[in-house]
């Protein structure tokens, strides 16, 4: 359906004389030099001028950190962590140098019920609020 290419997808020319084409999915991202697509978070979804999927994984591959979340309260990109027992004192340090982001800890990083994995944004800003930050 034309109409609905003209919607759902964009035609990007190449230098080489090809097209490459995009489908509209929601996923914003990049291509490096190596031409992969890094895939850095929802439309609509960067906190504090940073993407939530690299802010996260760069928290989770903290051994202390067993999931990780990025939300902005009040205008702060804030990482919710659940921390695991052997988290050292200075966690909220490490997290902030490997994150950029203001940590918290909480108990449990809400998920999506369908998925039992994707971060609830909107539950994880609810149960933050502004008293959360230092």
């Amino acid at each position: 359906d034309p109409a609905a290419d003209a919607l759902h997808k964009t035609r990007e020319p190449l230098a080489d004389g090809s097209v490459r084409t995009w489908h509209h999915t929601g996923d914003a991202g990049f291509l490096d030099d190596q031409q992969r697509l890094w895939l850095v978070g929802r439309v609509g979804e960067r906190c504090g001028g940073l993407w939530p999927l690299p802010i996260e994984a760069a928290a989770e591959r903290l051994d202390f950190v067993r999931k990780a979340g990025l939300v902005e309260v009040s205008g702060k990109a804030v990482v919710a962590c659940e921390l695991t027992e052997e988290a050292p004192e200075d966690w909220a340090l490490l997290v902030s140098r490997a994150t950029g982001a203001n940590p918290v800890s909480v108990t449990t990083v809400p998920v999506d019920a369908r998925h039992n994995a994707k971060v609830d944004r909107v539950a994880l800003a609810a149960l933050l609020g502004p008293s959360q930050l230092r």
